[in-house]
């Protein structure tokens, strides 16, 4: 794909016009032993589209490395047996210290718009009527964090009307679920698309549809759960496409990029409608299960 650094921005009203005649903002969040680049085909296919991506590289030790900009030294991903706790403290699991990396994360997002704003950019860019956040694995659930938590002091709520996530780890959350603030009288649009490897990993998937259910409460809000068939974790990143075996990537991504389209443009439900239908699971293997259902068919929960 050619690149170009720095190069300007067209006047959006002269390609796309739209209410607030500026470009939609996506703000993009990558999982862990992700960067800001192992989704370059899922970013590239939504500018593509016409939207602005700010795709984020998070310095919270969750990617394979990055520069600190204070000291210029190069830190690598941080393995939990690295952490050193107060003394006396031992945490059961790993958790707290995801719980830790979320609000590392939730400022850092904050904190890069702030500065994004000071952009020659920005002024051509819709900041204040509709950002929408997306993010794949951690990075969905940092998406979650970002919209069930306040913001840090001396920031204003985000006005997130839409979000994107993309087979959403769910375990570090409390059992209560990271439930949207109210912004305003409704909650954001969600659309959360799961491979199949997280879907038939019960206690992940049965933890997300509580959340998507409880977050689908009221008939204002529109929230869909779906699930790609034969599809794994790392399809929905540049992983999938990248090695010479991983022949489904390619179809996942492509199908990803449909139904995020029609989501953003409003035109899911109808392309939904009679698609939803009751879950099997066989036994196709000693240690293998899969769901009923043809490669690549987008199968609707909710």
């Amino acid at each position: 794909m050619p690149l170009s650094k720095d190069a300007p921005v067209r006047n959006s009203e002269e390609i796309r016009p739209s209410p607030v005649g500026k470009w939609p903002l996506i703000v993009f969040s990558h999982g862990l032993a992700g960067t800001r680049n192992t989704y370059s085909q899922f970013c590239s296919n939504l500018a593509s589209e016409g939207y602005v991506v700010l795709s984020l590289e998070h310095r919270d030790r969750s990617g394979p490395a990055f520069i600190d900009p204070k000291s210029g030294d190069e830190q690598h991903y941080f393995k939990i047996e690295q952490v050193k706790w107060e003394k006396g403290y031992a945490p059961p699991d790993h958790m707290p210290w995801k719980v830790e990396q979320l609000e590392f994360r939730r400022n850092e997002i904050y904190e890069a718009l702030k500065a994004f704003r000071t952009t020659d950019v920005a002024g051509q860019v819709d900041l204040e009527q509709n950002i929408i956040m997306a993010g794949h694995s951690f990075g969905s659930a940092t998406s979650l964090s970002i919209l069930s938590q306040p913001p840090p002091s001396d920031f204003e709520p985000l006005p997130i009307r839409q979000t994107i996530l993309l087979d959403p780890w769910v375990e570090p959350f409390a059992p209560s679920g990271p439930l949207p603030l109210p912004l305003g009288e409704e909650r954001p649009t969600a659309c959360v698309i799961a491979s199949e490897a997280f879907t038939i990993w019960d206690v992940n998937f049965d933890r997300l549809q509580e959340i998507v259910k409880a977050w689908k409460d009221n008939e204002k809000t529109a929230a869909y759960l779906m699930t790609i068939l034969r599809s794994g974790h790392s399809d929905f990143s540049d992983f999938g496409i990248l090695v010479p075996w991983a022949k489904r990537g390619a179809g996942v991504i492509k199908g990803t990029h449909e139904t995020v389209m029609k989501f953003l443009q409003g035109s899911l439900d109808a392309d939904l409608k009679d698609k939803g239908k009751v879950m099997e699971i066989e036994q196709v293997k000693k240690n293998k299960r899969q769901i009923k259902g043809e490669p690549g068919e987008l199968f609707v929960h909710i």
